[in-house]
């Protein structure tokens, strides 16, 4: 069994160093993306932070990914901390989800 969770974490300021191991961007479509980074001292715990930034443009569309290998029969505890900043509606604008397959 494969757990695929997604990340989302919105902030103003861009970061430019690479992510941790395993963790993607995507978009529905190249026009629509946001820009992503990783602020490797950021979060409450200061381990790190995924930030996805829209800037003034609105419409734009996209998520943090990865898949984990899971052990059926196992418990697993997931949280997540959002921060936002310059949206109107925080409840729709950002979206933590786990997908289970298989």
């Amino acid at each position: 069994m494969k757990l695929h969770a997604l990340a989302l974490f919105i902030c103003a300021t861009a970061f430019a160093t690479d992510a941790p191991d395993g963790w993607t961007t995507a978009a529905p479509r190249d026009e629509i993306k946001p820009d992503f980074a990783f602020n490797p001292t950021g979060g409450p715990d200061r381990r790190g932070s995924f930030v996805i930034e829209s800037g003034p443009r609105e419409g734009l569309v996209g998520r943090w990914t990865k898949t984990f290998a899971v052990t059926g029969g196992q418990h697993y505890r997931f949280s997540v901390l959002r921060k936002f900043t310059g949206a109107d509606t925080a409840r729709r604008s950002g979206v933590a989800r786990v997908l289970w397959a298989d």
